[in-house]
Order: structure tokens, then sequence, then C-alpha cells
């Protein structure tokens, strides 16, 4: 036996190995979704090197993205929710995500060698769209099959785009518009004579009926449900400078309140739970607490210094169905599960002049899942609203606005990091297209509104579609132009603001650059979108404005590139007269 020093050097000269662990981000190869009534979606994961590995975000969990895992995690399935980080469409629903991870024991191998791609003449076979061709010692690997775009995967590129390609085993799925996407065959280059019949390794396929169902989730504890639900608070006007007020600013009668007293403002809020359901808002000043009962809610404030007036109820963000369709001549109509079910015990109808106000009374209804607004009429929805029902719109024909209830989702949820800007000195700009003359009705809707924010607030509400706003007292246009907002004319009393990827544009290499994707060699179509004939400040215009998103814009004389992806490389050769100009977000969001 070892003598006790002995043990010691022993011991401390022992080395304990464990086994390596070398991870990366999986490749989405395919997906589904389930429809617009079902916002569960599931993607088929790839490891290039590894194999996957999968992990829970329960519905209970404090995580609500893959990426709190790791940044190299990626989602095979995001469950059916009615709330944007919530579980709840399916009774049996215990998981929000799962999250998988490529992992292996050994290390990966050297970063892959980019194919050098050349435009296809006219002799190339039927959905080739390009030649790549490989370094002396290196070959074209075996295809991989994509359907979001070879930039899925570092290093590839497409030769091959169609619907139906030779060996596939899945189907690609329909994108935000409803349109099919085309597969990719997508290759990079690899050793000569170490291709083999497929570059992948385990693909997983989550199903689609057990999305959201996990067992290592616990079933979401049982509780006695609250009877307030999910209704909350929302400021109504300025804190500290607005009064409440019902149909009017003069309509402060006191048959619409009960006054308390109250030392803040959150004892204020404590009475009005007090008497719910009855109590529909407060107003509240030192030491003055006002329990506002008016069964159609709080409509308007008025300036006071001093007030601050709150509503209470489904005061979530309430969702513009008119996304679905860029036809200006176009409006929606609420529909329960398809285009053509509506029934009168679905809502209950009131009278009202404004949106506004008809948002207000469901803000304060017993129960409210959205409201349709259409020439005076409201409709407050006591169901979920899944469907709408497309509406001619034209002079001679109303316009319907239907607003469905999204309880947990916040305006930054919705809109990102899109921010205003004036376009012109305010108080004397009209908003105008691509010349000082183009002010097309086409371009814009025209509702009532009390203030600049308050104009500013519907445009947000009427996001994607809505590109920027103009104000003039109580007149406010919501501009939907695609191309969004270029240019202004010189008219007094009007502002014209921009609403979308504003911030400073950093020049990219200095100058005589063209824009790149990650590497000099990513220069794929799927990039970026481009527009002819076009100066360079509609170019920037464009990219403003661009739907679902722009990282930034390369111009040259007459053509512009609005980029859909991240710009982190410039071209490695000289290109005179190019210039590449990447987003940075230097505003702060000024959201309502």
């Amino acid at each position: 036996m070892c003598p006790p020093s002995s043990l010691l050097v022993l011991l401390s000269n022992l080395v304990v190995f464990s086994a390596a662990r070398f991870v990366s981000a999986p490749v989405r190869v395919t997906g589904w979704s389930g429809g617009r009534r079902d916002t569960s979606q599931g993607w088929a994961l790839t490891c290039l090197h590894g194999s996957l590995e999968c992990q829970d975000i329960c519905c209970d969990s404090d995580k609500s993205r893959c990426t709190d895992f790791g940044s190299h995690f990626k989602a095979a399935e995001f469950a059916a929710t009615t709330e944007i980080r919530g579980c709840g469409v399916k009774d049996d629903v215990t998981r929000r995500r799962e999250c998988c991870e490529c992992v292996s024991s050994d290390p990966p191998p050297p970063p892959p060698v980019m194919p050098n791609a050349s435009d296809c003449s006219s002799d190339c076979a039927p959905f080739v769209v390009a030649n790549l061709n490989c370094p002396a010692g290196y070959e074209l690997s075996a295809p991989l099959l994509l359907c979001y775009g070879c930039n899925e995967a570092e290093g590839y590129a497409t030769r091959v785009e169609h619907h139906v390609t030779s060996g596939w085993e899945h189907d690609c799925p329909q994108d935000d518009m409803g349109l099919w996407l085309w597969g990719h065959e997508c290759h990079t280059c690899v050793p000569s004579g170490t291709v083999t019949a497929s570059t992948t390794t385990t693909t997983y396929f989550p199903s689609y009926w057990s999305v959201g169902v996990a067992e290592s989730c616990a079933p979401p504890t049982t509780t006695t449900p609250d009877p307030r639900g999910d209704r909350r608070w929302e400021l109504v006007g300025a804190a500290n400078s607005s009064a409440c007020r019902g149909s009017s600013l003069d309509d402060n009668s006191p048959s619409h309140y009960e006054v308390v007293t109250a030392k803040d403002i959150e004892e204020c809020k404590t009475r009005c739970w007090e008497q719910f359901p009855s109590c529909k808002g407060i107003e509240y000043s030192t030491g003055r607490c006002e329990l506002w009962t008016r069964p159609e809610g709080i409509f308007m404030t008025k300036n006071l210094s001093g007030f601050t007036c709150m509503r209470y109820g489904w005061a979530g963000g309430f969702h513009l169905q008119k996304e679905y369709s860029s036809n200006r001549y176009l409006s929606y109509a609420c529909r329960g599960n398809d285009p053509a079910d509506t029934d009168p015990s679905y809502y209950t109808v009131a009278s009202t002049a404004l949106i506004q106000d008809c948002r207000a009374r469901c803000v304060a209804a017993p129960v409210c899942r959205g409201f349709e607004f259409t020439n005076g009429r409201c409709e407050i929805w006591n169901r979920r609203i899944n469907d709408v029902s497309r509406r001619p719109y034209s002079p001679i024909h109303p316009e319907y606005f239907c607003f469905s209830y999204e309880d947990s989702m916040s305006v930054q949820d919705v809109v990102g990091d899109r921010a205003w800007e004036a376009v012109g000195p305010p108080g004397s700009s009209a908003c105008r297209g691509d010349s000082d003359t183009d002010s097309n009705p086409v371009h814009y809707t025209v509702v009532q509104s009390l203030s600049l924010e308050d104009c500013q607030a519907w445009c947000v509400k009427e996001f994607p579609r809505c590109r920027g706003v103009e104000y003039s007292q109580g007149r406010c246009e919501l501009w939907t132009r695609p191309e969004g907002i270029f240019l202004t004319k010189s008219v007094s009393g009007f502002t014209c603001m921009r609403f979308g990827w504003v911030g400073s544009f950093q020049l990219m290499g200095g100058g005589d650059r063209a824009c790149r994707g990650y590497h000099p060699g990513d220069n794929s179509d799927s990039n970026y979108v481009v527009h002819w004939r076009i100066s360079f400040e509609e170019c920037k215009a464009r990219c403003i404005a661009s739907r679902p998103v722009c990282s930034g814009f390369e111009f040259t004389t007459g053509r512009c590139e609005v980029w859909t992806k991240s710009i982190e490389a410039v071209s490695s050769g000289v290109l005179p007269g190019y210039s590449c100009f990447k987003r940075v977000q230097t505003l702060p969001p000024l959201l309502l």
C-alpha cells in the first residue's frame, strides 16, 4: 500500500479525460405550418457534422426562444399558441418549442470551400441556374436538398432550382404569401475522391400531430381560473396630463364614475379590481381616484395637468387582418373558421362614428376577441376570429376593418426595430410618391385622428402594410404604397413621417464595392430584391419601406438592390460606380 505522501503525489498527477463534445448548428431541410387557424410550425433538420440532440422549452419555462440555450440552436417545432410566448390552442400542449443542436465527439472538418458560380448559358439543362466549379484538388459534393435556399448551409451554392427534384423525400412548404417554395440542389467543394452518396447524416421530421406534446414537460399546473382572465391595463393619452372622457372631450358626466380616495395610482387600480367587472378604467390625480363604470368604456382624454387615465379590459394588441393581400381594392370583414362563417351570436353591434371608439368599446366589453368596423357600424366579437371575408372596396363600397385580439402581443413583438423618421420639415411637408405631384389616393387610407401620435399608432396597427403617415389637424393618411414615401411637397400644416427600417446607413468597403452576404462570394439572387431605373435616394426609401426586412442596399446608376440577408462582406474586387450601404439601427423605435 502506498504511504499517504505517495498517494497524494499520484492523485495530483492524475488527469481525468472526458469525451470531447463539438457542437454546431443544424440545417433546415423543409418545414410545414398548421395554417391560419393553427400557428403550429415544424422544420425538418439535418446535421452536416454529428447528430441531432434536442431540448424542450416547456410551457412553464422561463426560456422563450431556442437561442436561450445557445446561438447555434435551431427550432424543430413551435407549438400552436394563442399567445406569442405561451401555449394553449391544443388542450394537450405541454411544450412551447423543441430546440436542436448538432453534436459530435469528433472535431469538425475544415471550413468548406465555396464553389465558383458563373451564369448559366442557354445550353444548360432545364432548371440549372448556375455552373459551379471547384479549385484544383476538389470536386462538387453530393447535392444537399434544401427548401429555404443554399444559404442555410455555410459554403454551399445553388446549382438547380425547381419544384420537384429527383431523389427528394419531402415537399417544400408554402411561404407567407401562399406560394410554394422552390427546392434547391446545393453543393460545396470537397477533396477529390471523397464524394459520398449523401452529404447529410441525420434528418429529423417532427410529427404534426405531436407538436407541443412532450413527456419531459410536466402538464401545466391546474389552478383556480382568474375571473379577470387576461385583461390588462393600458394608458389612454399621456401620463400626468390626461383626464378621462366618454364620447367627447366634454363628456365628463358624474354617472360615468365613482370617486374614492387612493394614496397612489396602484391603490386606485386595486379599487377598480374590487369592482370588477363593472369597472372599466380609472382616472387618478393626487389622492383622488375615479372608478369609471361607463358600459362603453373610456373613449378619449382631455389635456389636464396632473391627471392620468387608464383603461382596464381587453387591452392587448389588435392585429389588423389586412396583410394577406397588397390589393388596395379589397377590404376584409371578420369571420369565424372560414370566409362564410358568420352568425349574429358571434358579436354585438354598436353604432359609432370613429374606429377608435369601436376599439375602446371592445376593450370595455365583457368578452372581446376582436372587432369589425365599417361605415359607423361596430361589431364586437365574442369568439375567436380565424378568417376573413374579402370585400370589394371603392367609392361606392364601404371599407371593412377587421381586428383580431392578440392578448400578449406587444408592439415590439410585431414591428421589431422599425422606427419613425420625419420626411421633410415637420409642419410643412405633405407626403408624395415618386414625384412631388404623386398623391394618388391608391397610396393611402384616410382616417380621423386626434393627434400625430394617434395617427402613428394607427399606422403601427396596420403593420406591415403601413409605410408611413401624413397628418394635418384631425386628418390622418396611412400610406400603404409598397415602395414607401419618397418625396414631400411643401404644404403648411402637414407633417410626413416614414415608418420602417430607419437609422443610419454605413458605407461598406470605402466605396467601389458591391454588397455580399457572409463572405465575398456570397451573392445569391435570394439575398436581395432588384429595382431598376431609380435614383440613389429612392433606393434608400425602398429599403426603409421593404417587407419583410432591409439590412441595407447596393446602388449603381439605375440599379438598386434592397438586401434582405445580413450584409457582412463586400466584393473582393473593385467595382467602379458601385456602393454598398449597411443599415445600422441608431434611432430608438417610437412605438405607440
